[in-house]
């Protein structure tokens, strides 16, 4: 089923994903089913969910679909700052294979896990240990 044909109100109703959050209700596209119009700032929403709940409903605030990066900057600066963010947060998180999912999504080759401690990919598209 391809998502990208579908319209957008039903890529989102389909594909969101609610989290709950110290009381704060977040709402972000799921990696795969994103409307693509914020990528960067998915993954990066997505992953802080995982690493770091108690920042997801700050991140989600300034960088969601309708955050305040996006009322203040370019979709392309917000963007920008998203990959940037989610570099940084790499470089201090020990991934496992849940985390590195919710970060990156899943993998099609072992070239696409870049964590050292899950550098092998699987046909279920997580990246793990042996």
């Amino acid at each position: 089923m391809q998502l990208s044909k579908k319209p957008k109100s039903y890529v989102r109703q389909c594909c969101q994903l609610a989290l709950i959050v110290a009381g704060t209700t977040l709402t972000m596209s799921m990696w795969g089913c994103s409307d693509a119009e914020h990528p960067q700032c998915d993954k990066f929403i997505a992953c802080i969910g995982e690493v770091s709940p108690e920042q997801a409903g700050p991140v989600g605030t300034t960088y969601g679909a309708d955050g305040a990066c996006f009322e203040a900057q370019s979709t392309e600066q917000c963007e920008s700052e998203c990959a940037k963010s989610l570099a940084r947060l790499a470089k201090t998180v020990t991934f496992d294979a849940t985390t590195y999912l919710s970060c990156y999504g899943p993998c099609e080759s072992d070239a696409d896990c870049k964590a050292e401690e899950i550098p092998y990919c699987f046909t279920d598209g997580r990246c793990d240990k042996e």
